[in-house]
This record gives C-alpha cells, sequence and structure tokens, in this order.
C-alpha cells in the first residue's frame, strides 16, 4: 500500500498532458539536505525560441518533478545547490556521473541533424553557470543567447510575479542530459472507442547532498524511488559495432545526399529571374484561388463547434478538434503559478468539463478577467486531466480560446469566393448574434496590399500532417510577430488561413506543401501566396508539424485587402 501511494505521489505530473515527443524527469533526494535542482533548456513553446530556468527545492526524502520538455532532440543542463555546513548556498559537486545509457535518434531526418544516430544520456558538464534564488526558480531569456551568470548579487528579473526569495546566487551547471522523448499512437480499444495510448519519456534520478564536502551523489532512480540494480544497467542492449558502422556509413551518405541537393536549389534560385519567378508564383497563386471549395472548408470549420449546454461524453471520440462554446461561471488559480489554472462553465455546473489553462502564457489577470464572458475553447476533448468529472480540453496556447464578445473568430467568417447557405451561416455566430445576411457583400478595404518578400512568422493552432494532408485542405493559425505595411500594422495574432498544395519536388518526402492563403485582422482580409513553410527555428523542415509550432513563409503575391459586409 505505502509503495502505491509513493509512486503516485512522485509522478503525478508526468499523467498531466503527456504527449508525442515529451520528456519528463523526476529527482528524489535520498540525503539529508534539500538540495535545490536547477533545469536549463531551450524551450520553443512560445513565439520565439528561448532558454528557461527553473529551480525546485526538494526536501529530504521527498520526490519531485524537475523538468518537462517536448522534441526529439532535448538537451537539459543540470545544476545542483545547497547549504553548506556553514549555512551558504553553494554549487554541487558530482565526481561520479551515472551510466543512463544512450538516448537513439531512430529516424534518419533527426540523426542528421543530431550528426549521430545517439548520445550518451549523462555526462558530465563544465564552464555554465546561471543565476539562481536559493529555494527556488523560474525565469527566462528573451532569446536563444545563453544567460551567462555574470554577477548575480545584482541580477534582477522585469515584469511579472517573482518566483522564490532571497537575492540572486550564481549556481554551476554540473551534468549535460538528453532525454528520450514518449511516442504516442491512438487506436480503437475492444469496446470501440478512441484510444490515445503513449509510453517512454519518463526518466528518474536520486540526488544525495554532503554539506560538509560540497559533493553530490546522483543515482538513475525508477518509478518507486529506489535506485536503478546494476543488473538492469547491464541489461541495456546497445548496439554492436557492425550495426554502428552501418548506420554511421549511412547517415554520411543521407547528408552528402542532402548538401548536394542544397546545392543545386541554391543554384537554380540564384539563376532564376526574381521577377519571373514573382509573376509564376501570381499566376499560380490564382489558379489555386479559383479550385478552392470554401463552402466545403467553412462547412468543416461549423461542424467543429459544440455548445457546451449540449455536452456528452460522445465528444471524447472525436478524431478532429472541437470548438466548445460555454459561458466561465468561475475560475481556480494555482497557488504557486506553476500548475493549470481552471475555467468552470454556467453550461456545465457539475464540473463535468473544465478548461485548463498552460500557467507559461496565462497569468492570473488573465484568467480572472475570463469570468462572465462567453467563450469558444479550441481543441482535443479529453478525459479529465486536471479536475474535471468526465472530459476537458488542454489549452497551450492562448490562439486556443476567443473571446466571443469579440465577434465570429476569422477562420470561422465567411470568406470572400463562399456561397454559403444561410443555415451554415447562422451556425457559425454566437447564439445572442443577429443571422448573417443571405448575400454578403465584399468591399475594397482602405489598405495597401502585403509587399512581396514580406516575412510571415506564423504560428499553427493545430497539428499539420502532410504526409495525410489532401490538396485544398486548409489550416488554421496565428501570426506570431506584426507586419508592417506602407500604411499601418497588421497585429500580432491576427487570423491565418494555411493551404495544402502539392509539391513541386518530387524528391519530397510529403506530397503536399504548406502556404499561407489569407490574413485577417479587424473585419479586413489579405490574401496572398506564398513560399511552402519552413520551421523558425531553423530545423530542417517535416512532414508533421505539431499545434504550436511556428513556421516562416516569405509573401510571392498579395492583393489588396477586402471587407466583408453582411
Amino acid at each position: 500500500m505505502w509503495l502505491f501511494l509513493f509512486i503516485v505521489l512522485a509522478i503525478p505530473q508526468s499523467l498531466y498532458a503527456q504527449i508525442d515527443g515529451k520528456a519528463f524527469l523526476t529527482v528524489c533526494n535520498k540525503g539529508q539536505v534539500t538540495v535545490e535542482v536547477v533545469a536549463v533548456a531551450m524551450t520553443s513553446d512560445l513565439f520565439t525560441p528561448h532558454w528557461e530556468v527553473e529551480g525546485t527545492s526538494i526536501a529530504p526524502k521527498a520526490c519531485e518533478f524537475t523538468y518537462e520538455g517536448r522534441g526529439l532532440r532535448q538537451r537539459v543542463f543540470l545544476g545542483f545547490g545547497f547549504k553548506n555546513s556553514r549555512g551558504e548556498f553553494v554549487s554541487g559537486r558530482v565526481s561520479s556521473v551515472p551510466d543512463f545509457g544512450k538516448t537513439s535518434y531512430r529516424d534518419l531526418v533527426t540523426a542528421t541533424m543530431e550528426g549521430a544516430t545517439e548520445r550518451t544520456a549523462l555526462q558530465a558538464l563544465s564552464g555554465r553557470s546561471v543565476c539562481v534564488h536559493p529555494d527556488r526558480t523560474l525565469w527566462g531569456t528573451k532569446d536563444q543567447t545563453f544567460p551567462a551568470a555574470g554577477n548575480c548579487a545584482e541580477f534582477q528579473l522585469g515584469g511579472g510575479a517573482p518566483v522564490g526569495t532571497g537575492g540572486f546566487h550564481s549556481l554551476s551547471l554540473v551534468l549535460e542530459f538528453r532525454p528520450g522523448a514518449s511516442k504516442c499512437s491512438t487506436g480503437r480499444n475492444p469496446m470501440g472507442a478512441v484510444s490515445f495510448d503513449c509510453y517512454g519519456g519518463e526518466h528518474y534520478m536520486n540526488v544525495s547532498a554532503n554539506s560538509a564536502t560540497g559533493d553530490v551523489k546522483v543515482t538513475e532512480g525508477t518509478a518507486a524511488g529506489e535506485d536503478v540494480s546494476s543488473d538492469s544497467a547491464k541489461s541495456r542492449s546497445p548496439l554492436t559495432e557492425a550495426e554502428r558502422k552501418l548506420r554511421a556509413a549511412f547517415l554520411v551518405e543521407l547528408a552528402k545526399a542532402y548538401d548536394e541537393s542544397e546545392k543545386r536549389k541554391a543554384a537554380a534560385a540564384s539563376a532564376a529571374d526574381p521577377l519571373v519567378r514573382a509573376d509564376a508564383a501570381r499566376t499560380a497563386f490564382e489558379e489555386r484561388q479559383r479550385r478552392i471549395d470554401y463552402t466545403a472548408e467553412h462547412t468543416r470549420n461549423i461542424g467543429r463547434i459544440r455548445d457546451l449546454s449540449e455536452f456528452t461524453p460522445q465528444w471524447l471520440t472525436s478524431r478532429e478538434l472541437l470548438y466548445v462554446r460555454g459561458t466561465v461561471s468561475r475560475v481556480e488559480l494555482s497557488p504557486d503559478g506553476r500548475k493549470p489554472a481552471r475555467l468552470y462553465f454556467t453550461e456545465s455546473p457539475n464540473a463535468a468539463f473544465v478548461a485548463c489553462l498552460s500557467p507559461l502564457y496565462f497569468s492570473n489577470a488573465d484568467v480572472n478577467g475570463f469570468v462572465g464572458q462567453r467563450l469558444e475553447v479550441r481543441g482535443r476533448v479529453a478525459q479529465s486531466r486536471c479536475g474535471a468529472t468526465v472530459a476537458d480540453i488542454q489549452v497551450m496556447v492562448p490562439s486556443m480560446i476567443h473571446n466571443l464578445a469579440d465577434g465570429t473568430p476569422p477562420d470561422e467568417a465567411i470568406l470572400p469566393g463562399m456561397t454559403v447557405p444561410p443555415e451554415a451561416r447562422n451556425a457559425a455566430s454566437a447564439p445572442a448574434a443577429k443571422p448573417a445576411a443571405a448575400n454578403p457583400t465584399i468591399v475594397p478595404a482602405d489598405g495597401a496590399a502585403i509587399p512581396v518578400t514580406t516575412r510571415l512568422r506564423v504560428t499553427l493552432r493545430t497539428d499539420v500532417d502532410l504526409l495525410r494532408a489532401k490538396a485544398q485542405g486548409t489550416f488554421q493559425a496565428s501570426l506570431a510577430a506584426p507586419v508592417t505595411l506602407p500604411d499601418g500594422v497588421i497585429p500580432q495574432g491576427a487570423g491565418i488561413i494555411l493551404i495544402c498544395l502539392p509539391s513541386a519536388n518530387r524528391q519530397a518526402s510529403a506530397s503536399m506543401t504548406l502556404h499561407v492563403y489569407s490574413v485577417s485582422a479587424g473585419g479586413t482580409i489579405w490574401q496572398v501566396s506564398t513560399d511552402n513553410g519552413t520551421p523558425a527555428d531553423g530545423s530542417t523542415a517535416a512532414s508533421l508539424f505539431r499545434g504550436g509550432t511556428t513556421l516562416m513563409f516569405t509573401v510571392n503575391g498579395s492583393k489588396t485587402p477586402v471587407t466583408v459586409r453582411r
């Protein structure tokens, strides 16, 4: 019984929002001295990739969740701070690094980017330090520059409520951790219901600090808080030398082929006349516009809307994202600001359904402002993970919530070229709104077109799988950075509609490419044509983009904006 309770208490956060590619680290303090475990890692969940510094104090005999990240190439720097026998906060030394095995990169694209098929999961680190509070810490940088410690006595954070107390101290980071990520798959259980199963991604570490010597003993742990036995560690089956050589040789050839392909593309691009390419892109864009079935796309979006007063557990089996509408009755904030806040709804008085808001993106003031508002919350409805009695939606980014008092969300509004039946238009409106006119009028707006060569930074609202996407299929996104026009600015957060088009590159892994179709803000819509999107973090373009990923597009052609009047 006690063992079961220990396991439950040791890893509760790993059960929250486990997504394909996630990695988690739980640390147990096996010693007699409280230890602050500091994890420093690069994150790109926000619009701009940046470094995040998080320190968690772990009392003796306690276990705490210390790291959560996402991606196949995660790299985490770890440090251990505690008070020595004189009461001074010091950086712990790790003289013996345990064997945590190898982290393998089994898909060739990731292995090529990493430059190896596997890496040692845990190894010693030197030469890096950060500023931390002596009890707990949470802060981040504004860009990808590593936050060198400098003079921590004068270090200050700007904006927001501080996490931790006392002044800042320099802490040496002594371990580099490359965790293996979780793998998830969907299927159906024997009853026919859709199931979502994940495995892997969980890592456990035990530490013990010596306040007299400043040393920290680190061992690999288990979910039950025990040390991994030597027999279990030896049972890991590494690749044979022949397998390693074969994979290394294959990666070398793959890298050569990739470099040659990039050189050919660069030579072809430099040889082409930019004006000719722009004209061709504009012609292709206009041809694509004529083939788009706006009515079908609009009908699909409207079909996702669900009113919370009609909630049923059958929503859990939906294969698509749902747009759930309800009025917020109250909010429940996280006491320490580190766990999701909860939104409760008037239409669900028994808390059968709640919305859970990530603390990284929503402040307490933001959440309190939702009380009394009728919202549309977008995402996958899943079995309750944060306090609902039946189901919830995990809200990871602000673009997943729309205040219906501001009008119909842009991607549900009627766009130029649509011929939509009145009943479909009415379904897109909030219950209190008047039905749309039978024949919306499209009129020119006062404003300039988006200039050619403008760079659009776009954040996806949903997953986009180019291997399974259909030609002319559309997806919703938002503008991650404002766009400057000759006569004004399109603000950050503007609605973006993306479209899938057949790839012209026969060597590409996916048959479709992703392009921006339109940008909308304040009732004004700009139609554009762009090149295919590439990851903003500089990583190799993939066939599967997760919701929250930021992509970069270059405008090849644009029309002057229009406004839809009903």
